[in-house]
């Protein structure tokens, strides 16, 4: 069966015939094609809310360039964070067409391709090889049903692939930096930014700390001098339910982690009880633990301890800032009746004027008061 013209010559095409698209036998050509030969999508579902934006806007139909430019302003097509990756390494996934070059699936990978090429300086070697990309092409012989199939299969069926936990993900990155593989080496190795890799290798070593913590026997007569009593099972159950919280928790207090043993302690103990439902309620744990007044909430056994210890630290959080403001607003109130002048007083209404010296008489009276309330507290 000839393959379809749009298709190199080299690499030879593939010919499959084990396909099985929507539960039917579909023959296509696996192989690489010329990325100027491809026709975008412009009927594309994915873009459908953009499109009639568009026709709303303009009274016609969108053409490729414009498409293009709607994909790279809308934040939920990520674009631009396609584009790095394809411009790091290049097309991973082959794009679907039909037989005569239309596109089934893969138009966010074909605009980013577009999008690198724009990026990319003439002298670029990169250019070359986003010239072609990898592609399944139906063959000669398909029909409209069997595009509709691609369609389908490609956008409304689960490929069941199931990534990998993020605490294995971090044990990797953890363990390459433990053999002495700098920054730059993990950032290459894994594709990650300098960021992601700091997080994963903080996290890890306190998950670490958490697993010597956990495993270690109880001690009846001083809960406090020994661990947890855990199985090396049960504890690495609870480092990969709770990776997000550990992670959440190095990144807010790692110094207090590092340094205070009793809060750590506190915390492992907390998390491996599942108290903490939230990343917010990990956030506030330290601020809690610290506060003399909130910190027998936080340590209580009803279910809601950590959540209404959070809810405390927030709100004193807000007075503070409350005080803040009610403070600021008195100052700019002061600077503005000290260049008050005689003339626009006299120009006021006399209601205003009168309700002007009443609200200073109370200010005065309770400002009185709170001064010899200050006064005595200091004695």
């Amino acid at each position: 069966m000839p393959w379809p013209q749009i298709l190199l010559e080299s690499p030879s095409p593939r010919l499959d015939i084990q396909m099985s698209v929507a539960n039917h036998i579909t023959p296509i050509y696996s192989g690489r094609v010329k990325f100027q030969s491809i026709k975008g999508w412009t009927d594309n579902p994915r873009i459908r809310v953009l499109v009639a934006q568009f026709k709303n806007t303009y009274g016609r139909d969108p053409n490729q360039d414009d498409i293009y430019d709607m994909m790279k302003k809308d934040e939920e097509c990520k674009l631009k964070l396609l584009r790095d990756d394809i411009m790091s390494n290049g097309v991973r996934h082959p794009m679907w067409l039909s037989k005569d070059g239309r596109l089934l699936d893969g138009n966010r990978r074909y605009f980013a391709v577009r999008y690198a090429l724009d990026s990319l300086s003439e002298s670029d070697p990169r250019r070359s090889a986003l010239s072609t990309v990898p592609a399944n092409v139906l063959t000669e012989n398909s029909t409209e049903e069997d595009e509709h199939r691609v369609v389908v299969q490609m956008n409304f069926s689960d490929d069941l692939k199931q990534p990998w936990p993020d605490l294995i993900k971090a044990m990797m990155v953890y363990e390459d930096h433990l053999k002495g593989l700098s920054e730059v080496a993990l950032k290459a190795k894994y594709d990650w930014n300098s960021q992601k890799v700091k997080s994963a290798i903080r996290t890890y070593g306190v998950i670490e700390e958490f697993r010597a913590y956990a495993t270690e026997e109880k001690n009846p007569e001083d809960p406090a001098g020994g661990g947890l009593g855990m199985s090396g099972n049960e504890a690495n159950e609870v480092a990969n339910k709770h990776y997000q919280k550990f992670n959440e928790a190095q990144k807010s207090y790692r110094e207090a982690l590092d340094n205070n043993f009793d809060f750590k302690r506190i915390f492992f103990s907390l998390l491996a009880e599942d108290k903490f439902q939230s990343w917010g309620q990990v956030r506030t744990a330290w601020d809690a633990y610290q506060d003399p007044n909130i910190r027998p909430v936080l340590l209580s056994n009803e279910p809601e301890a950590a959540d209404k210890a959070r809810i405390l630290v927030e709100s004193k959080k807000m007075g503070v800032v409350s005080a803040a403001n009610n403070s600021q607003r008195i100052l700019e109130f002061v600077t503005f009746l000290n260049k008050l002048k005689l003339e626009e007083l006299s120009k006021l209404t006399p209601e205003s004027l009168y309700e002007l010296q009443g609200a200073l008489i109370s200010l005065n009276k309770i400002v009185d008061s709170t001064v010899a309330i200050a006064k005595n507290s200091t004695r």
